[in-house]
């Protein structure tokens, strides 16, 4: 299961859970990643796209409900958890 926090539309907290990743939607999300961008605006769009593909929502919802400075942990629990990386040492280690 993935568990993502974003703000809605009122600056409040809201939980958006996936029960079911398929390894094909890992992969899809992997290739977002070894990809070359030209700016940080195309990678921030691109990643908020496969993300919110995998969670069932719109990228909007993402680009508007996560803070700017925090993009990148965001992206980086994603991840954490898309990959399967739940050990508190190798998260310890990562971060």
């Amino acid at each position: 299961m993935i568990e993502l926090k974003i703000k809605d539309a009122q600056g409040k907290d809201k939980v958006i859970t996936q029960n079911w990743v398929s390894t094909r939607t890992m992969l899809d999300y992997l290739d977002v990643l070894g990809k070359k961008y030209k700016t940080q605006a195309e990678y921030v769009r691109a990643t908020a796209e496969i993300i919110a593909k995998t969670m069932g929502i719109t990228s909007d919802e993402i680009l508007d409900g996560v803070s700017g400075p925090g993009y990148d942990l965001f992206v980086q629990n994603f991840n954490n958890q898309i990959m399967g990386i739940t050990d508190p040492e190798t998260l310890a280690e990562m971060n």
